[in-house]
């Protein structure tokens, strides 16, 4: 997956370089930190215990991707000029707290 951050958008693709996600900054609700129990139960869903797993995520909830939040690893730049309340951006990086 390759995360593209823009000031008014964000874009998730995949390693073929297809666009799997995106959202305008218009179109998000919140962005919310992924709370431990909700990790555990995306491990049972997914049967799975990846590396990536142990990353800060967060949840995007907006009025695309039909109605489901989505979940994405946290680098710690702004997701279309937002930053998730109680997470700092990487140094150099500019945002507004969302």
């Amino acid at each position: 997956m390759r995360y593209e951050y823009r000031w008014e958008t964000f874009a998730v693709r995949d390693p073929g370089g297809r666009q799997l996600l995106h959202i305008r900054k218009s179109e998000i609700r919140s962005i919310e930190p992924l709370l431990f129990k909700d990790r555990i139960a995306r491990f049972g869903r997914l049967k799975r215990l990846a590396r990536s797993g142990f990353q800060r995520q967060v949840v995007i909830y907006s009025t695309v991707a039909h109605a489901r939040p989505v979940v994405v690893s946290w680098e710690g730049r702004p997701i279309a000029g937002v930053t998730p309340e109680g997470y700092k951006l990487r140094a150099g990086d500019p945002g507004r707290k969302g």
